[in-house]
């Protein structure tokens, strides 16, 4: 192998590390390593490699298939053709598009048997061919000498499957933070025994760490222009396509100063079987809060927002009742969202819907729904407490089953327990109210019970 020694090594554990597939990148770091160091040798020709990248591309292909049927690629594709409504029919795209990421970060464990080969195989480079069906096929005794010279130019795999394991760790958002830093040193790694004679070392690498911090300057940009464009998004979406907030992004107008507005309309009627009804019921939940970005042209955003970074929805598929004992094309219109919790209050909702998806307004702490209307086709929940049903009539009525230990959202990420995703002035007054109320190190339900006494 060209690569530097034990380059390839780390690039593995690194792509393993973040794409949670460590225990298959740490052998075959181990193994492609150790072929440096090993003088046996599999005495393989060219039929021999040319079969086994049809293997890796029939693994490659599998994947995908796989992929797309196993972890919702057809369900979003068969979601965004049937449905009309423009927030199915984005969360489809987005689903679509999450597939489409997991294929890129597994790709590299679908070659790692052809590359295995060639590093304990006779040679160190292998023709153009090999990776080519339109050449194998059309390599005629009567072809060019230039097809034959392309067909025949040597490639080494080590250095395209290198930038593969670059590109999957790329298409992650796992320890973002040491993902540049490493990225960058990998990449210092292999320049580094490239780098050209005439110009010296200290040169090389002056120009090596402005382009790296070119790159990490236009990263920084790009995350800025990126959450510009979904604050547009939303504002789009707030104006012309939803009446009401949604479960992704919202706006927020705190500290500003505006009018009352009241209305006589009905949204939702509410039937408790207790004396009082829930104090709240949550539609969305959000975890991430976003200043007025500066606009390219030097004019502010109007408002900051609010967004959500676990948005993705899943079909809930448990219910009360064994499927092996429900008749054919009976359905139950019972959802479990917490397995778990027993629930000792109800609440009823009732209320007219637009689209063919709506949003859920459930108290806190719920166990379960029942479609009373018996006209829901289905209901999705998110990681962050949101639940929406599909197929819904023009009347909800729901019936939530709740308790004080349910609830369906997910316990706090490592990111809701820092302040790295807050503004400098925001994460300034987050931890000054912190200190003053001693939040740090006490115990979580003692943390929840001052904050809620705080805000009280």
């Amino acid at each position: 192998m060209s690569t530097p020694p034990f380059l390839l090594g780390a690039a593995l554990l690194f792509w393993g590390w973040q794409t949670g597939l460590l225990f298959i990148a740490a052998p075959a770091a181990a193994l492609l390593e150790g072929a440096r160091w090993v003088d046996w040798r599999l005495e393989l020709e060219q039929d021999h490699f040319n079969r086994l990248w049809n293997l890796t591309f029939l693994l490659s292909l599998g994947l995908g298939l796989y992929l797309f049927f196993a972890q919702g690629g057809y369900a979003a594709v068969s979601q965004f053709v049937q449905q009309d409504a423009i927030g199915v029919r984005s969360e489809s795209l987005r689903n679509f598009g999450s597939v489409i990421l997991r294929f890129v970060q597994c790709v590299p464990a679908t070659m790692l048997v052809f590359l295995l080969a060639f590093a304990y195989g006779p040679h160190r480079t292998l023709p153009l061919l090999t990776f080519s069906l339109i050449y194998r096929r059309g390599l005629r005794p009567e072809a060019s000498s230039a097809t034959r010279a392309r067909a025949f130019s040597a490639v080494n795999p080590i250095h395209p499957f290198l930038l593969l394991l670059l590109l999957a760790v790329c298409a992650t958002n796992a320890n973002p933070r040491w993902f540049f830093p490493i990225v960058a040193a990998l990449i210092a790694w292999a320049l580094w025994n490239r780098r050209p004679a005439r110009f010296r070392p200290w040169a090389w690498g002056s120009a090596l760490a402005l382009a790296l911090g070119l790159g990490f300057s236009s990263q920084l940009a790009l995350g800025g222009l990126q959450q510009y464009f979904e604050a547009l998004q939303n504002r789009f979406f707030n104006e012309f396509g939803q009446s009401t907030f949604g479960t992704e992004q919202t706006e927020t107008s705190l500290g500003s100063i505006g009018r009352l507005k009241l209305s006589g309309r009905i949204v939702l009627w509410v039937q408790s079987d207790a004396p009082g009804p829930p104090a709240l019921l949550r539609v969305a939940a959000f975890d991430r809060y976003h200043q007025s970005l500066q606009h390219p042209l030097n004019r502010p955003l109007p408002s900051p927002t609010w967004s959500a970074t676990q948005r993705k929805f899943e079909v809930v598929v448990n219910s009360l009742r064994d499927p092996a004992t429900v008749a054919e094309r009976e359905r139950d219109y019972t959802w479990v969202l917490n397995p778990a919790a027993a629930p000792n209050r109800t609440v009823t909702t009732i209320g007219y819907k637009q689209e063919s998806e709506a949003k859920l307004a459930l108290p806190a702490g719920t166990v379960l729904v029942t479609d009373l209307t018996a006209s829901i086709v289905g209901l999705q929940t998110n990681a962050m407490g949101a639940a929406r049903i599909v197929g819904v009539e023009t009347l909800a009525i729901m019936e939530s089953r709740y308790a004080a230990n349910g609830g369906f959202d997910s316990p706090p990420t490592i990111d809701d327990r820092t302040l790295d995703g807050l503004a400098p002035a925001d994460a300034r007054a987050v931890a000054y109210v912190a200190q003053e109320l001693r939040l740090k190190g006490a115990d979580p339900k003692a943390v929840i019970a001052r904050l809620r006494l705080h805000f009280y």
